[in-house]
């Protein structure tokens, strides 16, 4: 899931794939992060996230990430899982 600050225009990767695809630049090296296709709209309520279950790596990698990449300003898990 990608969720994202302001709104944007997008269509189906199936219908236009200029519009329906993305990729995720890093803003500090500009290097490139990730890269993804649209299928389609999401649920825009925190629900899917409340309901994930996260694996114990998971939570391993977020703490990493917020320990020494403070700058990627990361939530912790709880905090996604807690509101």
């Amino acid at each position: 899931q990608l969720h994202l600050k302001q709104s944007i225009s997008f269509d189906a990767y199936d219908a236009i794939k200029g519009t329906g695809s993305f990729i995720v630049i890093d803003k500090y090296t500009n290097a490139t992060l990730g890269a993804g296709m649209i299928i389609e709209k999401g649920d825009e309520s925190a629900s899917s996230i409340v309901s994930k279950e996260y694996t114990a790596f998971e939570k391993d990698l977020n703490a990493l990430i917020r320990e020494h990449f403070p700058e990627w300003e990361c939530k912790p898990i709880e905090s996604l899982i807690n509101g």
